[in-house]
């Protein structure tokens, strides 16, 4: 991801990407294309909702923070601590869309390749 998004993505998340700047720990960045940056940037913003709105109601749900996003096997992966249940379901829910969108533009996309797979547009394929 270019290192805009991914400061994007930075600010508007700080207590999801808490670790980035923890000392001792992994942060290997945002490893995925920019097309992806829609799908990342929504489930941030609707785990944090999630997270907030279950805590103002003394419902303690344990925050999230990220270890790693990453493109793997044609399908964004994000690994995290904490969370419950809801968030799972919006994690898989995101993972299974960045299947069906081009890693590169974020429009509709196919999974192709032979030995390294990746989600692409006609257009992205072709180049």
């Amino acid at each position: 991801m270019s290192p805009e998004k991914e400061q994007l993505l930075y600010e508007r998340y700080p207590l999801i990407f808490a670790n980035r700047n923890r000392e001792g720990t992994f942060w290997y960045g945002i490893e995925c294309g920019d097309g992806w940056f829609n799908i990342i940037d929504r489930l941030c913003n609707n785990i944090q909702k999630h997270i907030n709105n279950l805590n103002r109601h003394e419902e303690l749900v344990e925050q999230v923070v990220v270890d790693q996003i990453k493109e793997k096997f044609a399908g964004l992966r994000f690994y995290c601590e904490g969370g419950d249940s809801a968030i799972y379901g919006m994690i898989d829910m995101a993972e299974s869309m960045s299947e069906v969108t081009c890693e590169e533009c974020g429009a509709p996309g196919t999974v192709y390749g032979k030995g390294w797979f990746r989600v692409h547009c006609e257009q992205h394929r072709r180049e």
